[in-house]
């Protein structure tokens, strides 16, 4: 009798998907074995209600609690690839409130940690919708944990398009934190130069010129954005 494939046992699950051996392809990833399949086969067992985000965790847990940096940081690339998968609002409140607290915990790790924590929260705030509480839990630890400064150029990306998306879908939200926004962008743009970081960033200060209180930190705004006017562009 010919063997089921590897991370999937020959019971069917709910809605007759076969249930996945998440343990196992859990590990595989962090050990480098199953980087490309992992995170779509289990996104895909979330989305047909086979399992639940709270079983990939579960399984996940050895890693994230590592003492080894870059087994938490495997761990966490995991989570964050799955989310990257999942299809428009597949996950309940309650889940991306979880996930929340548990990516803001996180940006507190080792500099190493952080690249995958930013990716797997630019896949929440993308195809999830975030209550107003995780909008600003996000944004303040972010701004208060992560030197952006210190990243390279594409895990900046990632930070400034987290921003874009709050100031375009989570506005109201994002006006409740008032200039403390506006005074942590100012901190996060500081010294970019990275053109497409820069076209993101761009439209980013336009928003909260338009829609927050920013008359107090209209000198620093000023200042860390007039720094790249005029433009000198000299075609190759």
């Amino acid at each position: 009798r010919p063997r089921p494939p590897r991370g999937v046992l020959t019971m069917a699950g709910r809605s007759g998907v076969p249930d996945l051996d998440v343990d196992s392809l859990c590990q595989e990833y962090v050990n480098g074995q199953s980087t490309l399949q992992a995170p779509k086969r289990l996104a895909e067992g979330i989305q047909s209600g086979a399992i639940d985000l709270l079983k990939v965790v579960e399984a996940l847990g050895v890693f994230l609690t590592s003492t080894n940096v870059e087994n938490r940081s495997q761990g966490t690339r995991l989570l964050s690839e799955v989310l990257s998968h999942l299809h428009s609002h597949a996950l309940s409140p309650d889940e991306v409130h979880y996930v929340v607290v548990f990516y803001c915990d996180r940006l507190k790790d080792r500099a190493v940690v952080i690249p995958a924590v930013l990716y797997g929260i630019q896949a929440l705030v993308t195809y999830q919708k975030l209550e107003a509480e995780d909008v600003i839990n996000v944004s303040r630890t972010i701004f208060k944990e992560v030197h952006n400064q210190s990243m390279q150029h594409s895990d900046r990306r990632i930070l400034f398009n987290i921003m874009d998306t709050l100031l375009s879908s989570c506005l109201e939200s994002v006006q409740a934190m008032g200039s403390d926004f506006v005074l942590g962008y100012i901190q996060a743009l500081d010294g970019e130069k990275d053109p497409r970081n820069l076209v993101i960033a761009f439209h980013s200060v336009l928003t909260m010129v338009g829609h927050l209180p920013f008359e107090v930190l209209a000198e620093d705004l000023f200042e860390v954005t007039s720094c790249y006017f005029p433009i000198d562009f000299t075609p190759v």
